[in-house]
């Protein structure tokens, strides 16, 4: 949405809402009525399904302008371009599909929470040399003196965090970890486990 609207000038309106393009399982149709929902038999999408939430508890009403593969848009030379310079100079109030969050973008408008994180991987063909051997594609990169030191690093990491908080239980009610747990924390943290995204 354009910046700066407060919730209750929102209550009852009629908005105009944006569609720049399907998008799987974000937008999936343009209808939020349960009858074309009964009869496609899936429904219309993680967006659509926010903007139905809004529409009930605010009371709003939607105008929808369907734009198949439309430019999202971008900041270029000062001006707004595609959807989002609809919605910048007023031609629409809503946005409705999987934008992504760029900065520009949230300088003028208001972006939902993020209701998706894209982690972005790369893979490559195994070396011919793994083929009889590929428990040591884990091992590999790195050479035995820095594995030594990375396990050191978790115990001694582990034993520190024990120390602390025994000390720090006397003036504070610190949690208290065993040996193991506190190693195993540090052991998780090493292979980004247990831990989320933000």
């Amino acid at each position: 949405m354009s910046r700066f609207v407060k919730l209750d000038q929102l209550r009852g309106k009629h908005l105009k809402a944006i569609v720049p393009k399907l998008e799987p399982p974000y937008v999936n149709y343009v209808n939020l009525t349960s009858a074309y929902e009964e009869e496609v038999g899936y429904g219309p999408g993680i967006v659509m399904e926010i903007l139905n939430e809004m529409a009930m508890e605010l009371n709003l009403t939607y105008t929808f302008e369907f734009q198949q593969d439309s430019d999202w848009g971008a900041l270029v030379d000062g001006n707004w371009t595609g959807a989002f310079g609809q919605l910048v100079y007023g031609d629409a109030d809503i946005l409705a599909g999987a934008a992504i969050m760029e900065y520009d973008r949230s300088l003028v408008t208001d972006l939902t929470f993020p209701f998706q994180f894209e982690l972005t991987g790369m893979l490559i063909r195994s070396p011919e040399k793994f083929n009889s051997y590929t428990w040591l594609i884990i091992t590999e990169p790195f050479s035995w003196e820095v594995w030594i030191f990375i396990a050191a690093s978790i115990i001694i990491s582990g034993i520190m965090l024990k120390i602390f908080t025994h000390i720090l239980s006397h003036i504070y009610p610190e949690t208290q970890y065993s040996i193991f747990a506190s190693t195993w924390l540090f052991y998780s943290v090493f292979v980004q486990q247990d831990c989320c995204h933000q």
